[in-house]
């Protein structure tokens, strides 16, 4: 009995052992995961002072909220709007203020590491847009130039300049059956400035290079 004893003592260690590294391995990957139950909030430089601010309820992102002076407060669920937890460190989280037309924010999951962009406009009259398939800046093996947002439907990569709102397009030979919560299993690196996209995908076990000039 002493003997049974010990050995599933072991067992259920190693068992402990394995998915703790299992899930230091996963948010190493990419940002701290370490419970943080601080609101973030960013403010822009214009004099009617628009802000936007996430709160965070055990340690996941939970509701959004933006506004300025002359504007009233919107708010909603951020995990009710995206479908799954995500977990948020100020390391892989930024926003951009159009004056006070809108807000792009630009965050990734730190468990996961996937990312996503929201465009959050202060007039009652525009939607919120929500892109779940995006290329950060803050990932290692990502290089995306200021003020360029960089995203994906599988079928092709999308750049957009929110300085000037120029867009590019790049298409791949056929799409690719990405999973954004496992994306470097598909994704590469990728790299793109105001004059060049390339995208580096995975395919077959083999990395695929994708290429092209814009001018944004």
């Amino acid at each position: 009995m002493r003997l049974f004893n010990l050995f599933s003592i072991a067992a259920l260690l190693l068992a402990i052992t394995s998915c703790s590294n299992s899930s230091d391995s996963t948010a190493k990957t990419f940002c701290d995961t370490a419970c943080n139950s601080d609101s973030l909030h960013f403010k822009g430089e214009n004099k009617l002072n628009p802000v936007v601010s996430i709160g965070l309820r055990d340690c996941k992102a939970d509701s959004v909220m933006w506004t300025h002076d002359l504007a009233g407060g919107k708010m909603f669920s951020l995990r009710e709007d995206l479908g799954q937890d995500v977990y948020l460190n100020k390391s892989a989280i930024d926003a951009y203020f159009k004056d006070t037309s809108y807000v792009w924010l630009q965050f990734n999951d730190c468990k996961t590491g996937r990312g996503y962009l929201m465009k959050l406009p202060y007039s009652k009259s525009e939607d919120r847009r929500k892109i779940t398939g995006a290329f950060t800046k803050f990932d290692p093996k990502f290089s995306i130039a200021p003020n360029l947002i960089v995203f994906t439907d599988r079928g092709s990569v999308f750049v957009e300049n929110l300085e000037n709102d120029n867009k590019a397009t790049m298409s791949f030979d056929k799409p690719y059956d990405i999973d954004f919560n496992k994306l470097h299993e598909m994704v590469d690196s990728v790299h793109v400035t105001k004059d060049r996209i390339f995208v580096q995908m995975i395919r077959d076990g083999k990395t695929v290079p994708y290429e092209k000039k814009v001018n944004l």
